[in-house]
């Protein structure tokens, strides 16, 4: 039996359980064959899915002309196209919690590894949040709750 992955498919399923939930705050991202959802009733979420996969020089090119700055050192290494997807997410789920989109300079979001392994996060040093990362299959997964560690 083939299951339907479609992105159509993806969001009909999310917006069932959003309307059975119907949650306060919510998050979903699409990739791939998955799709991503994060609820909650008490404080605001984001969530961002992201597949890993090869990168041509000219995506690369794009991408860090849009999104990187000199202090994310992306290069066109194996390593650090898989460092990519990461610090993708991590910039994308900020600019989705905040209601941004593509619309933030992505180029201005600062990232810092902590000792907790999260990423705190910043917009010109401002509106700090915690980003998680979880990998697994070939999928980078970010997503922010603002109750991290008594963020608000």
């Amino acid at each position: 039996m083939k299951i339907d992955t479609s992105k159509k498919n993806q969001s009909n399923y999310l917006n069932e359980l959003l309307n059975d939930k119907n949650p306060k705050y919510f998050s979903k991202s699409y990739s791939g064959n998955y799709a991503a959802l994060i609820t909650s009733s008490i404080c605001p979420v984001a969530i961002d899915i992201e597949k890993k996969k090869p990168l041509t020089h000219e995506q690369i090119d794009v991408f860090i002309s849009f999104m990187f700055n000199h202090r994310d050192c992306i290069s066109y290494s194996k390593i650090q196209q898989e460092n990519f997807f990461k610090l993708w997410g991590i910039k994308e789920v900020y600019s989705k919690y905040f209601g941004e989109g593509l619309y933030i300079d992505f180029r201005e979001i600062s990232i810092e590894q902590d000792k907790f392994n999260s990423y705190r996060v910043a917009y010109k040093n401002k509106n700090h949040v915690t980003v998680k990362i979880i990998e697994q299959n070939n999928y980078v997964v970010a997503y922010i709750c603002n109750h991290f560690r008594g963020e608000k």
